[in-house]
């Protein structure tokens, strides 16, 4: 059984049937009835950005530290018009808080979990700022959502009655949630991945079919939605199924298939690890480890950036950051590679802009030092003030300067 077979297990079986037939090129087939289109992505054929070049596109941040803000594990960043909102966690202990932070780095305010009172959320799994001072915060235990505004004030619940490992809502009471393959997140005995939910009527709708190889293990496919060009419409990548979804409150539609160039390779690793499950013993835990640390297969698209006219989604391959830049229009794509540039995860930022972390400044501060190349000055600056304990780095990115060349 290969991962082909998997997909034609799920609703969206007549698709990829379709998809079969497309060229491969990453031209759309003018004669595909299909909406999907496939994108083909040859691996071995890109262009190197080297680490000169992303530096000279970067601006360095600063977070502030201090008694409150001391952080370790930054999970997930927003940028608002006036903010940066962080989800963090604290290693040791598993704190969760929101962190909130101005453009420059200053601190401003923090949201701690498990606090008494009404608005209590005990283990947030995801965040979603609704507008530049009203944020969500999803917990997963409670199965419930937290409205706050970014000046720590509680304003409202809303029950869900099903966990989620992220979430967005698209609009007052109904939400869009990714399971992370946790078919026993509830009692719902749904094997989909994606669920649309009316949190006032409890009607519920599933798309998405959890892989059998990777159920139940808690291994995200995806990190998180990302915003589409329309209003609330979101794109979202299960890279199991090669598989980009549009993600709307009218429904899940594939959009696109990833064809990289070593599908076969990467069929047969999932293959072998749904083998290795299908027999019950304690092969498994070890064959799933060797699966997520294999560096040549992608296992998530760590971003999609939608514009009306082009695609970017980033990945990690063999180690390195890689970004394919797909033209709608020609169907023409690029694949770029990022040259020792290991800072992840990533956000974006909007307005071209993404948002990537330094969680040990001072290892990146002697590495940066040791390059041939020199730094631009403002990102010499603010690594040259860290020391040991000092709060994480915030990297922003100009894409548009990044990828001028």
């Amino acid at each position: 059984m290969n991962l082909l077979l998997y997909f034609f297990r799920g609703r969206f079986a007549v698709f990829c049937l379709c998809v079969v037939f497309t060229n491969c090129s990453g031209k759309v087939d003018s004669t595909t009835t299909s909406a999907i289109i496939p994108i083909s992505i040859d691996l071995e054929q890109y262009t190197t950005i080297e680490a000169a070049d992303f530096w000279a596109a970067a601006e360095a941040i600063a977070l502030e530290l201090g008694p409150e803000s001391a952080m370790e594990q930054i999970r997930k960043i927003t940028k608002t018009n006036r903010f940066l909102v962080m989800h963090h966690a604290l290693d040791r202990t598993n704190e969760q808080s929101i962190m909130i932070f101005d453009h420059a780095g200053k601190f401003y305010k923090k949201i701690i979990a498990n606090q008494e009172g009404p608005g209590n959320f005990s283990y947030m799994k995801d965040f979603f700022m609704r507008n530049d001072t009203l944020m969500e915060i999803v917990d997963n235990i409670q199965q419930k959502t937290f409205l706050y505004n970014t000046e720590g004030t509680f304003l409202e619940d809303v029950t869900l009655g099903v966990a989620a490992a992220r979430f967005v809502p698209l609009d007052a009471h109904f939400y869009l949630l990714y399971r992370g393959n946790a078919v026993q997140f509830d009692e719902l005995q749904i094997t989909d991945n994606l669920l649309l939910i009316d949190a006032t009527s409890k009607k519920m709708q599933s798309f998405v079919p959890i892989q059998d190889a990777l159920a139940d293990n808690l291994f995200n496919v995806s990190n998180h939605f990302f915003p589409d060009i329309n209003e609330n419409t979101f794109l979202f990548c299960d890279i199991a199924n090669d598989t980009i979804y549009e993600c709307a409150k009218r429904g899940v539609q594939p959009r696109y298939v990833l064809q990289f160039s070593n599908k076969q390779m990467q069929q047969r690793a999932l293959t072998k690890l749904a083998d290795e499950k299908a027999k019950k013993n304690q092969d498994y835990p070890l064959a799933l480890l060797e699966w997520a640390n294999n560096q040549e297969i992608i296992k998530a698209l760590e971003l999609i950036v939608a514009r009306e006219n082009m695609l970017f989604f980033w990945f990690r391959y063999k180690g390195q950051h890689h970004v394919f830049r797909y033209n709608k229009k020609s169907g023409e794509g690029q694949l770029f590679r990022l040259n020792n540039i290991s800072l992840w995860p990533l956000w974006y930022a909007g307005e071209d802009e993404l948002l990537m972390v330094v969680g040990a400044p001072v290892v990146q501060r002697d590495a940066l030092q040791q390059q041939a190349y020199p730094t631009p000055t403002q990102v010499r600056a603010v690594f040259e003030g860290v020391n040991e304990n000092s709060n994480p780095i915030i990297i922003r990115v100009n894409i548009g300067t990044l990828f001028s060349k």
